[in-house]
């Protein structure tokens, strides 16, 4: 983790594509509340979601002041619903979270279908609506 200061921009299609694809889906079969054993399967029709979403959602980056090049983060929302929020391990509990949501704006739900053991934890602590 370093101490340069994080900030929050709008995602760049040709530099960040990479980051969401090689997290967002990890982060949902590995730590999500339910385990599909068919692995190859589960992450193609994944993909495709992440896909779709990429193409229709308002994306947030968050990225060290000092090399912007480094995203430490990022969190998707559409039609008031967040979708995912990703932060790599070395800078969770510093707020970041928080900062990605300001920057997307108001948003009241959460996609169940997205949610992890680490987001569950955080919706104990902080309440919110699932997707119906």
């Amino acid at each position: 983790m370093s101490d340069t200061r994080v900030l929050v921009r709008d995602f760049d299609y040709d530099t960040d594509t990479g980051f969401v694809y090689g997290t967002w889906s990890k982060g949902v079969y590995f730590g999500g509340l339910s385990y599909d054993s068919r692995k190859q399967e589960w992450f193609s029709r994944h993909h495709v979601y992440v896909t779709g979403k990429i193409k229709t959602a308002q994306i947030k980056v968050a990225y060290l002041e000092n090399a912007p090049e480094v995203l430490v983060g990022y969190a998707v929302a559409e039609d008031g619903c967040f979708d995912w929020i990703f932060i790599k391990s070395g800078y969770r509990e510093q707020g970041i979270t928080w900062l990605l949501m300001k920057a997307l704006g108001p948003a009241d739900r959460i996609d169940p279908d997205q949610l992890t053991r680490a987001g569950q934890a955080i919706l104990i602590k902080h309440p919110m609506k699932e997707t119906t």
